[in-house]
């Protein structure tokens, strides 16, 4: 899709014959809405991708948090047993 960066003044937006025949768009002139009701096979397509790419971070992201979770929980171990250690050193 070509975007071109223009001053419209009063418009907010202009769709040009290209978009309109790609995305085969029901438009209601009288309420000034667009209402997509074809999206081309390369939208499709982009949305696939950007599905699994999100899926990737997201599992990525889980191990990551696994991994920091299990740090933790072994600092906060070892961390317990230098307490223990030290209690047990001051008793004697």
């Amino acid at each position: 899709m070509l975007l071109a960066v223009s001053r419209l003044r009063k418009q907010s937006l202009i769709l040009g014959y290209n978009w309109l025949k790609d995305y085969n768009s029901k438009i209601d002139w009288e309420k000034k809405k667009v209402k997509m009701i074809c999206c081309p096979l390369r939208c499709k397509e982009g949305h696939a991708l950007w599905k699994e790419q999100t899926h990737q971070k997201k599992t990525k992201l889980r191990a990551l948090q696994l991994c920091h979770d299990r740090s933790i929980s072994l600092l906060q171990e070892e961390l317990e047993l230098e307490e223990a250690s030290l209690q047990m050193y001051c008793l004697d």
